[in-house]
């Protein structure tokens, strides 16, 4: 079991606790692709101005308030 957690601050969407090079997707809560980073040091972020995100990473999908 491993431990993934998902920070919102400022516009900013990091996703930790991942192996290098695994993707994760973000998608706006009408389905809308964000974008998409692969890990790097077990970390993957994007920027966005949505006040909700969808995180999706491998089969686990996970929606985070973004202040």
């Amino acid at each position: 079991m491993r431990g993934v957690v998902v920070t919102a601050d400022n516009g900013f969407v990091s996703v930790s606790g991942l192996n290098d090079g695994e993707q994760v997707l973000f998608y706006a809560t009408d389905g809308k692709m964000l974008g998409s980073q692969k890990a790097v040091n077990g970390t993957a972020s994007l920027s966005t101005s949505e006040s909700v995100v969808i995180c999706k990473v491998g089969t686990t999908s996970l929606k985070v308030l973004v202040k």
